[in-house]
This record gives structure tokens, sequence and C-alpha cells, in this order.
């Protein structure tokens, strides 16, 4: 038990990041990394103390909480995939990145001429240093 312990807490380096999941917070997150794999992360409770509001740190929500065991789970999808059948039947093929690529940006381009840049800007900024983006 010990040695699982002590092992879970080797690593070799650690990053700040975010997840930036279209989330307005861009929670920062302290993460543990052995050979370049993320082990565990956690929130980094950095965010500055503001007269009269109650204290947020640590700041993180469920989706990011979650986000290292999605990275390497068996449901995960590694290559591009295009829809074969109706919407919600479940029916998908491969396809390239070549192809996967042009029909993304055809979308952008598309989504942009029709609604404006505003629907497909995400901003992922945060302020106070620089973070890896997720």
């Amino acid at each position: 038990m010990e040695s699982h312990y002590r092992r879970r807490w080797t690593y070799d380096q650690v990053l700040w990041a975010s997840h930036c999941g279209n989330c307005i917070a861009n929670c920062t997150y302290r993460l543990y990394m052995r050979d370049g794999k993320v082990l565990h992360e956690e929130q980094s409770g950095n965010l500055p103390s503001i007269g009269g509001i109650p204290d947020m740190n640590p700041l993180g929500c469920q989706k990011g909480a979650s986000w290292v065991t999605q990275l390497d789970g068996g449901d995960r999808i590694l290559h591009p995939m295009r829809r074969k059948g109706e919407r919600g039947s479940g029916e998908w093929e491969r396809i390239g990145w070549d192809e996967a690529l042009d029909s993304i940006a055809d979308a952008i381009i598309d989504a942009v001429h029709e609604q404006g840049t505003q629907s497909i800007l995400v901003d992922c900024e945060a302020e106070g240093g620089q973070l890896n983006a997720i």
C-alpha cells in the first residue's frame, strides 16, 4: 500500500495548464507528469482575494476534474470520424485527416459568412501569466 502511494507521488515534471473547454473561468490546474503522461491534476487555488467577496480558491469544475481520466479512456476517439447514418444513430466512418480538416475549414468559413466571427471564437486567454492550453 505504501509503495503504491509513493509511486503516485513520483513525478518528473509539474506544469500549469487550463482545460479551456468553452468555459469562461479557464481554471488553472497543476498537472503532475511522469514520462510525458499526466498522472493526476489538482486545482491551483491561485485566485486573488477581493475585499468583501468570499474566497473562490480553489476554483475548478467537474469537467476539469475529470479531464485526466478521459485522456487515456477507452472511449476516446483517436482519428477523424464522419457521421454515416442519421443523427443519433451512432453510425460513423473513419476518414483521413486532410478530409476532416477541409470539412472543418469549410464549416468555419460558412459560419463566419452566415453568422459572423462571434459564432466561432472561443477566448482562452487567462490573465496573470502564460498557461498551456490543453
